[in-house]
């Protein structure tokens, strides 16, 4: 199998950080390029913000965050990289992005921002194998 197109999703976590790490060393070591992506759910944030709610003014600042924070192993290890924020649920946007960029690989972390449910692995990476027909990379939590 060849790879020269990997998408990566963070949420900003501690998780996904590994997870671009991860994207970032392989691309590097097969020359593949890299899209990082970031599902942006603004149904989410009701109740965490003040009103009135500017959804497009959180979304350009997730877009700035993805590109100067989040990405930043990408740019560090060299790799080609497009950073891409996306609105809906993680695991369908990277799914999406995915089959729109004709990746051959999805990397997500084993645990992101997510609450209560999926303790141990998150509900992105729970669901995404069954919403992709690509190989999907879980990158456990490091020790």
């Amino acid at each position: 199998m060849s790879v020269s197109t990997i998408v990566v999703g963070t949420d900003g976590s501690e998780g996904a950080r590994h997870a671009v790490e991860f994207a970032a060393g392989l691309a590097r070591d097969l020359g593949a390029t890299v899209v990082v992506v970031h599902a942006f759910e603004p149904l989410a944030l009701v109740g965490l913000v003040e009103p009135p709610v500017d959804f497009a003014k959180l979304r350009d600042q997730a877009q700035e965050l993805l590109e100067s924070e989040w990405a930043q192993p990408l740019a560090d290890a060299g790799v080609d990289h497009e950073a891409v924020v996306a609105e809906g649920h993680a695991a369908d946007v990277l799914a999406d992005v995915a089959a729109a960029h004709d990746a051959d690989l999805l990397v997500v972390g084993a645990r992101g921002l997510g609450g209560v449910r999926g303790l141990l692995l998150g509900s992105t990476s729970a669901r995404l194998p069954h919403v992709t027909g690509i190989p999907v990379t879980i990158v456990p939590p490091s020790t």
